[in-house]
């Protein structure tokens, strides 16, 4: 006989957050809403000898992100309307405050597991997988729209914290031109990893998922930190497929034959940009980056501020190229890249 179990994924953090990124994605945001529910409703899992039919509840999601939608804004949009109200407080903050009332604080989507023998451990460590699986879908569909920062998986008996946090993906939205970051209709993304069987994977077996288990490593990390770095370049090395000698010069070469496009003319720039980044990877891997304690608070200068903000750029830019490749081969279809050295002779 078939048994029933029902799961709770609560989001305490809702997408479309203040930034300043100067750019409308409600609609794109509205476009996932309307099909998120038809896309992402159904799934069938396997684990070891257990069948499992999966069936999300995404409507008080919806509700909720409409409404989150409604009452906040993105920077730009915040001054305009605070202009129509402006004679009724005393500064923006206070405006923003009074409006910030009628945001949900949080949301829920309900998972119900349909399952014909039950063991229950595998089956939380398979419903904890798939979600898991279901922050890199939607990230990687509009990068930002799901946090698992705060976030609880509750199941009848028991309640996991999740620590996932999209910082980086919201970040993908930054003024910065180059690599160009896109939304991707869901059911395109949804193809893409049916495709390639990811929602049952636990362990890596190819570069792809090697790729995509070290991104969720890296979200998985809140503070600022050179580690973060050692999982940026894991995944990118793994997903271009980088021999172990000349590893920065055929990163660059590589990632410049898929990303470059029209942008030639930056190739200096962003060829300097990338030597940072594995700088950094090298000198944290081999003892020679400058380390500051944990206890980050207790430091009050202007040196250490600036150690963190070369560090939280050069992994911002090495994520955005890491999301752009994805995003890349979501919208191509492929699972892997094939590079070749082509030669003629005279």
């Amino acid at each position: 006989m078939s048994q029933s179990i029902e799961y709770r994924l609560v989001l305490k953090k809702l997408p479309f957050g203040i930034t300043n990124s100067g750019k409308n994605q409600k609609l794109s945001i509205h476009m996932i809403l309307n099909d998120i529910q038809s896309n992402l409703g159904r799934f069938e899992l396997n684990r070891n000898n257990m069948s499992i039919h999966l069936n999300l509840d995404w409507s008080k999601a919806i509700s909720d992100i409409e409404k989150n939608m409604e009452k906040n804004f993105f920077i730009d949009e915040l001054y305009t309307e605070f202009e129509k109200y402006k004679d009724k407080y005393e500064s923006i903050n206070d405006f923003f405050n009074e409006r910030a009332k009628e945001i949900p604080k949080g949301t829920e989507v309900v998972i119900v597991a349909t399952v014909s023998k039950v063991d229950i451990v595998e089956l939380d460590q398979t419903i904890k997988n798939f979600v898991y699986h279901l922050f890199l879908v939607l990230n990687l569909s509009y990068p930002g729209f799901i946090n698992y920062y705060n976030a609880r998986l509750l199941s009848p008996k028991n309640s996991e914290e999740l620590t996932l946090c999209n910082d980086e993906f919201e970040e993908c939205w930054s003024n910065e031109n180059w690599p160009i970051i896109k939304y991707i209709p869901i059911n395109t993304v949804c193809n893409w990893y049916n495709k390639y069987n990811l929602w049952n994977k636990f362990i890596s077996e190819t570069r792809l998922d090697k790729c995509l288990f070290s991104l969720l490593h890296f979200c998985e990390e809140i503070k600022i930190s050179p580690s973060k770095i050692v999982w940026l370049a894991h995944a990118l090395e793994s997903i271009y497929e980088i021999p172990q000698s000349a590893i920065l010069h055929s990163l660059k070469d590589r990632i410049s034959i898929v990303l470059f496009e029209n942008y030639e003319e930056e190739r200096s720039k962003i060829s300097k940009r990338i030597n940072e980044f594995y700088q950094y990877r090298s000198n944290f891997v081999h003892g020679n980056l400058t380390i500051y304690t944990p206890s980050e608070e207790l430091i009050n200068s202007d040196i250490h501020k600036e150690y963190l903000n070369q560090l939280f750029q050069t992994e911002n830019f090495a994520f955005r190229i890491l999301v752009a490749t994805l995003q890349k081969m979501i919208i191509e279809d492929w699972n892997c890249f094939n590079f070749k050295t082509i030669f003629e002779g005279a």
